[in-house]
């Protein structure tokens, strides 16, 4: 692991429903729906990636995880018990975002594709943002992805192709140009 790397982990105050192992990494939904709230074990840093990839899944329910951020704390005194769910019960229990200044953005990468902003009205001077993973609906496990200095997934991405592939063969790559320049440190 390189120096001054944290490992992502969850936290152990998660739902009822749930059971972590693999070192907290891996959260599993035991029974039901319902109580399988998961949240980070620590606050996400600016810019930072939380990769989290689906495992198992389970025939028969509705829905997929829900993925958010949240101000609150696992770790806290008052935080006895999660909520059964992420949506609405987490979103409930926040306070109004009022006049706050510098706010920040929450974008889904699915598949290594960024789907945009997902909101832009995150506060993050005044607290900070741990991820929240609800194991919602059909799916039934999912592990976190440890990502060891990587500045973004594009770029991650990028380092894995040039270094399986020959600088000219990038330009027979069944790309668009803007990708092949990308690869090739032209943009």
């Amino acid at each position: 692991m390189p120096n001054g790397f944290q490992t992502m982990t969850f936290h152990p105050n998660h739902g009822a429903n749930v059971m972590l192992y693999d070192d907290n990494t891996v959260a599993y939904r035991k029974a039901s729906f319902a109580n399988a709230v998961t949240i980070s074990e620590r606050p996400l840093l600016p810019g930072e990636i939380f990769l989290v990839e689906i495992e198992k899944t389970e025939p028969g329910w509705t829905g997929h995880m829900r993925l958010g951020l949240t101000q609150l704390n696992p770790a806290s005194p008052d935080l006895l018990k999660l909520p059964p769910y992420s949506l609405p019960d987490m979103t409930n229990m926040g306070e109004s975002l009022g006049n706050l200044g510098n706010l920040a953005e929450m974008h889904y990468i699915i598949n290594g594709e960024d789907q945009g902003a997902f909101t832009k009205k995150l506060p993050f001077e005044q607290a900070p943002l741990y991820a929240v993973v609800d194991v919602y609906g059909t799916t039934k496990q999912v592990r976190i992805v440890q990502l060891y200095g990587v500045t973004s997934l594009k770029s991650a991405c990028r380092d894995t192709i040039v270094k399986h592939i020959a600088q000219h063969g990038v330009n027979a790559l069944p790309l668009p140009r803007t990708l092949k320049d990308y690869l090739l440190f032209e943009s």
